[in-house]
């Protein structure tokens, strides 16, 4: 925002100006210098002339704290067709203040006008700025189904997209209507605001294969589809030891026997009182769904009670199977139950 000054090259004049203290000043980028009035001059103000309609909604004020915090309020005016409209009123200055308009205006002359003030208001500094447009990237969901959609925090925004593994660019595919995506792959999107000519940082997402086929084949605990229901609010709560004295385990059916390389937890969203993230675990893998052999893999959630972002867990090397169980045999601080909110599995 502060790399163009629109008021730069601008003309500068006051209603009252003390010998020494122009207003002109208040353009000179040096901090020890500024724009005093008269002593006792009634609503002092002063003008911008910024030479041509300037677009902007940002006002940088700064007083001259040596001499102390003057300025009681203030208002800030621009000038339009039918002449002068305030715009903003505001209460002190200090070292410096911002006033953020609620949307971009057009205007050549801006004025500040001094409503109020202990003694004759001492300004170091007056500009004017006009705001980036900051997007955030697009939302990037997939459900159960393989379908994918792609939403927008700010209305009115178009999404780019693409699901080749290149970068998204303006000439990009837009985005319309929730597609399918039903086996591994990666989505990326941009969100694109035209008039402005602004464009969002990249949101990306990696998907596995879909869960559609997914079922719960056994658990330790009642709800366990919940953590395959591909929504991250939803958590699975389990006590720590299930009836039989084993530790908490699910396993899952994926309908087809599978190269797996890994899995995916994402920490509960919301735990109950008394349940905590997972902090080790084990893990079985086959196409007999009795999975009688011994674990395959195990390991820990590198400090997930401090990091809730989705734990991607590999294998040290792959492992086929249609049935996979996940047991759990800790929580990260002693809690006797565990909460989860999802599941997944890495093919690639």
């Amino acid at each position: 925002m502060y790399a163009t000054d629109l008021s730069k090259g601008a003309i500068a004049s006051a209603s009252s100006v003390r010998a020494g203290h122009d207003a002109a000043l208040v353009l000179d980028g040096n901090p020890e210098s500024f724009w005093v009035s008269a002593d006792r001059a009634p609503v002092p103000t002063l003008t911008l002339d910024l030479k041509q309609p300037r677009l902007f909604d940002v006002v940088r004020l700064a007083e001259h704290l040596p001499l102390g915090l003057r300025v009681d309020r203030f208002a800030i005016d621009a000038q339009g067709p039918t002449g002068w409209t305030e715009i903003a009123s505001k209460q002190g200055i200090g070292s410096q203040r911002l006033i953020r308009l609620d949307a971009p205006i057009t205007a050549r002359r801006v004025r500040l006008r001094i409503t109020a003030a202990a003694a004759a208001p001492a300004i170091t500094e007056f500009g004017v700025y006009l705001a980036p447009v900051l997007l955030d990237p697009p939302h990037i969901v997939r459900d159960r189904e393989g379908v994918v959609t792609l939403t927008s925090d700010s209305p009115g925004l178009a999404i780019a997209y693409t699901t080749d593994g290149s970068a998204p660019t303006i000439a990009s595919p837009r985005y319309t209507a929730p597609f399918a995506m039903r086996d591994a792959g990666i989505v990326q999107a941009i969100s694109i605001h035209a008039a402005e000519g602004a464009v969002s940082s990249v949101g990306r997402r990696n998907f596995d294969i879909r869960k559609s086929d997914w079922k719960i084949l056994r658990a330790s605990a009642p709800r366990a589809e919940l953590l395959i229901d591909e929504k991250n609010r939803t958590d699975w709560v389990a006590p720590l030891t299930g009836a039989d004295g084993k530790p908490c385990s699910v396993t899952i059916d994926l309908g087809r026997s599978v190269a797996l390389r890994g899995f995916v937890l994402k920490p509960g969203w919301h735990a109950p009182q008394g349940a905590g993230d997972p902090a080790a675990w084990r893990v079985r893998i086959g196409d007999d769904p009795a999975l009688a052999d011994a674990p395959q893999e195990q390991g820990e959630f590198s400090n997930i009670a401090a990091n809730q972002a989705p734990q991607r867990l590999a294998f040290a090397r792959p492992h086929r199977g249609r049935y996979i169980e996940i047991a759990f045999t800790r929580t990260a601080k002693g809690e006797t139950r565990l909460a989860i909110a999802e599941l997944g599995v890495l093919t690639q």
